[in-house]
């Protein structure tokens, strides 16, 4: 998904190598390492486990900010494709809601520092350039990430989200104490009395 009317129309066909933030943590502890040497305008942005699992909720982590280096250079927009959300008022060319998203083993998840990603809005694709059977090894070492939380209500919220595109509608989990009597409701005609 991405808000045309907010993109840069010289970045609607883009080509670019792939800078990779494992979390949101990492983008912003990143403004601050040597790995600034690969942002460069052409670089495509890539913001893995900040979808509904994986950050977890939906936090309005797509439109990470263009690093001051950059900026001082006269850089204005670049490409970022996440699987997180943006606010309706944020600009820029950025790929929202990729699902499925890094946290579900979706194509963010395989995504390395240095893949040549496509963007084609005119014709509606996103294509990263990796031959098949590199991304079947990518796939195959692939784990996901330990659980943020491991106590209350949030273990199973991460687990329990629909991605996305499909409205984050949240699946609750059967009940975890078999034993408890469920409640029963009283009928509308029985009620006040």
């Amino acid at each position: 998904m991405l808000k045309q009317s907010a993109a840069s129309p010289h970045l609607l066909t883009h080509r670019g190598r792939a800078v990779v933030f494992e979390d949101h943590a990492d983008l912003h502890a990143a403004q601050s390492t040597t790995r600034r040497s690969t942002w460069t305008r052409r670089a495509c942005w890539c913001s893995s486990a900040v979808g509904p699992k994986g950050a977890p909720g939906m936090p309005e982590w797509g439109a990470a900010p263009i690093p001051k280096k950059l900026l001082q250079k006269g850089v204005k927009d670049m490409v970022r494709i996440s699987d997180a959300r943006m606010s309706g008022t944020s600009y820029g060319t950025v790929v929202l809601h990729v699902s499925p998203e890094a946290e579900a083993g979706g194509p963010l998840a395989l995504v390395q520092d240095g893949d040549l990603i496509e963007l084609d809005i005119p014709n509606r694709r996103l294509t990263l350039r990796v031959p098949d059977d590199e991304l079947a090894r990518r796939r195959a070492r692939w784990r996901p990430r330990p659980p943020h939380f491991s106590r209350g209500l949030r273990p199973p919220l991460p687990r329990s989200r629909a991605p996305g595109p499909r409205g984050l509608r949240l699946r609750l989990p059967a009940r975890e104490n078999p034993g408890s009597a469920p409640r029963t409701r009283r009928p509308h005609s029985q009620l006040g009395s």
